[in-house]
């Protein structure tokens, strides 16, 4: 009796096994001669693990919208003029070129979770990729977004990761984030956009690491509303901006970064209890510009182990007349109201560095 009821355990379990796998199925769409003529169509008839798979290379005339779970959209370099909808959850976009011959977006990403956005090319839209209505966990990688007005857009949306992308040449700004927390922004290049490169507006709690952030109309980077920030900007390269680094927040890190060759600030800094150490800021108009108003707080924002040279133009650190911030090692050559702990100015000259090196 155990015997056979052991062999029916296995026997369903292998019944199930050879049904998931058996489920499992390409669906191929071209104009001619496949299952399916429209995108739409096949994606309507997909279920969990299904890859539609577009095949000839062609334009699609065409909006779609995946509500789904676990479906493959490869358009293996297809065209899509339309919008495309995800609000499901673990589906994949992938080598898709989406465009709009009139005004619209890319690929909008509504209440949509743990979906991934990968290898595309997106461009003539109003915004290329929109994650928003509490989207989370979606991974954006390694796409292409150019000529859109908007790259990316994150809207009311958290804790999504925007890695490897090509981000330039957009009408307003590469990344704009607005009241979103706890999103990744890494290794991506961010470049010559007609406003801001990375600019944000009420989110927090967000990670901006290993960017190359470059010729940008204006900020390579901008931090503004609110008040507690929680941003990590560590390890970019930030050049030939407008400015580097413009912070309007508090409590926010900027660490080991490179920032140079900007027309005005390297970094400005209008809150506080910001962190800034161990960046490497030079050719800049003024290298660190603490602005901070020392009204209602009793504690500033804390400078220690720059690197400021070659010089900046004006000023390596210039600070607000009534200033509460402090730090020290400081490499530079010509400051304004700022003094190292117990020293007039920095604590180390930048003569003294190149007799260094």
């Amino acid at each position: 009796m155990r015997k056979c009821v052991a062999l029916m355990i296995c026997e369903l379990i292998f019944i199930f096994l050879f049904v998931g796998i058996v489920a499992a199925r390409t669906i191929s769409v071209c104009k001619s001669g496949c299952e399916y003529n429209k995108i739409q169509s096949a994606i309507n008839a997909a279920s969990t693990g299904d890859v539609v798979e577009i095949t000839d290379g062609k334009i699609y005339y065409e909006g779609l919208g995946i509500p789904k779970t676990g479906v493959v959209l490869d358009c293996n370099n297809a065209e899509i003029s339309g919008r495309v909808i995800i609000s499901g959850s673990e589906n994949t976009i992938k080598y898709c070129t989406i465009f709009r011959e009139g005004y619209g977006y890319g690929i909008v990403l509504q209440g949509a979770y743990n979906n991934t956005i990968e290898y595309n090319e997106i461009y003539y839209t109003e915004r290329g990729i929109e994650i928003e209505s509490f989207s989370k966990g979606n991974y954006i990688y390694n796409n292409n977004l150019y000529s859109n007005d908007f790259g990316i857009f994150l809207y009311f949306s958290g804790g999504n990761i925007i890695e490897s992308n090509n981000i330039h040449e957009n009408n307003n700004d590469g990344i704009r984030s607005q009241d979103s927390r706890f999103d990744v922004i890494n290794s991506n290049h961010v470049y010559s956009n007609k406003e801001w490169g990375i600019v944000f507006n009420g989110a927090k709690d967000v990670n901006i690491t290993k960017n190359e952030i470059d010729h940008n109309v204006k900020e390579g980077i901008g931090i503004g509303g609110g008040y507690y920030g929680g941003f990590l900007i560590e390890d970019n390269d930030i050049y030939s901006n407008s400015d580097g680094i413009i912070n309007y927040n508090d409590y926010n890190k900027i660490i080991g970064n490179r920032i140079y060759e900007n027309t005005n600030y390297g970094v400005y800094v209008g809150g506080y209890i910001n962190d800034i150490r161990e960046n490497i800021i030079y050719s800049n108009y003024i290298g660190i510009k603490d602005d901070s108003p020392s009204f209602f707080v009793t504690d500033g924002n804390y400078i220690n182990n720059n690197i400021l040279c070659p010089s900046n133009t004006e000023y390596d650190i210039e600070i607000a007349s009534n200033y509460l911030s402090s730090g020290d090692d400081n490499k530079c050559d010509t400051t304004k109201n700022w003094n190292d702990t117990g020293t007039i100015g920095c604590k180390t000259l930048n003569i003294q560095i190149f007799f260094l090196y």
